[in-house]
Formats: C-alpha cells, sequence, structure tokens
C-alpha cells in the first residue's frame, strides 16, 4: 500500500519502459536548424548607445533593464602614433561606483543644461573578457565597420561565434528596449527618489 505523499518506488521494468521512452524521441524526425543571419553594422548601428543617451537615461530606473545586452562604443587609450583607440563592447550588467561622477556635456548640448552626476558604471563584455568601465568613456561617435569587424574576428578568436549578435535579436532588442523607455510606468516611489 502506497501512502499519500510518497512517490512509488520505480521497479527495473519502469528504468527499462523509461529508457524505451527515451530511445523513440530520438527517433523523432528533428527540426531544422534555424538559420542565423549575422548582424550587419546597420544592426550594431540599432542597438548601440552613445554617451548622450546614456546620459539620459543613466538615473531612470529602467536603465540597467534598457541597457543590458546594448553595445557601446569604448575608449580604451591612444595609440602609438597617438590615434584614439575604441573597442565595441556589449553591456553585461550596471554597476554602481564608489563616488559619483560627472558625465561630459554632449557637444549640442545647451549652454544652461546641467551636467550630468551619475554612480553607474558598465560592466562591458568585449570577447568573453568583462569589465566594469565608467560611462564618461563611452564614445558619442557612431559605430563604423572597422569597430564591428575589430569585435566579430575578437569574438571568433575567443571561439565566441555563438554569441555575436544576430539580425533577428538585433531587432527585437531594440524593440524591446525602445517600448520598455517610451511606455515606462513610473511608480510613486520613482517620483519621490526625482
Amino acid at each position: 500500500k502506497v501512502q499519500e505523499g510518497k512517490k512509488k518506488p520505480k521497479s527495473r521494468l519502469d528504468e527499462y519502459e523509461d529508457d524505451d521512452d527515451e530511445d523513440m524521441q530520438e527517433e523523432a524526425p528533428k527540426q531544422a536548424p534555424k538559420v542565423f543571419k549575422p548582424a550587419e553594422l546597420d544592426d550594431y548601428l540599432l542597438v548601440t548607445l552613445s554617451r548622450a543617451r546614456l546620459g539620459k537615461w543613466c538615473n531612470e530606473p529602467y536603465f540597467e533593464k534598457a541597457a543590458k545586452n546594448c553595445f557601446v562604443k569604448l575608449f580604451v587609450g591612444e595609440n602609438e602614433e597617438g590615434k584614439r583607440c575604441y573597442r565595441l563592447c556589449r553591456i553585461a550588467g550596471v554597476e554602481k561606483s564608489k563616488q559619483p561622477y560627472t558625465l561630459p556635456k554632449a557637444r549640442n548640448a545647451p549652454r544652461k543644461e546641467k551636467p550630468v552626476v551619475t554612480d553607474k558604471m558598465l560592466n562591458l563584455d568585449f570577447a568573453g573578457t568583462k569589465r566594469v568601465f565608467a560611462l564618461r568613456l563611452v564614445s558619442d561617435n557612431k559605430v563604423n565597420q572597422a569597430d564591428v569587424n575589430q569585435y566579430e574576428t575578437a569574438m571568433k578568436s575567443a571561439r565566441k561565434q555563438e554569441d555575436l549578435l544576430g539580425k533577428v535579436e538585433a531587432m527585437k532588442l531594440r524593440r524591446k528596449r525602445d517600448d520598455l523607455v517610451n511606455n515606462f510606468n513610473y511608480t510613486t516611489a520613482d517620483i519621490e527618489k526625482k
């Protein structure tokens, strides 16, 4: 007699029947693999955030959700010839800095506009290497084909090609982000914080 709440012990026959079920499932016709279309420059432009955009959103309650998985063009320093170098990086997450800092004003910002102060930092992923950077190191310049080529080459070298951005993913990411930002409902607590 089996008591309620306890599982009925399996017999060896049950185990063999379970194995047969698994074998039957393996023989079922497999679906054709999905065709992956890699993203092109236009797709990266859809999901890349500029420093000005980050400055507008960084102190909003939706910032982390809106920014996650998007891309930024990160300033990484100058080369031997004094040329500024950038890397296209994916936003893996958002963290807080120990001290708030000021973002530089956008080139086309009105003079009276106050500079943005934030404590947000971006956890950025470049070909599997993650590091945290301040928003002020993100460029306002648009991503170009050289940036995309460099990113894709680094991802392939790191054997991360399955994590490359696809056309469909770029469109879904952009739609989801825009929907979140444009239709965000502020709670009373959000309004009081501001």
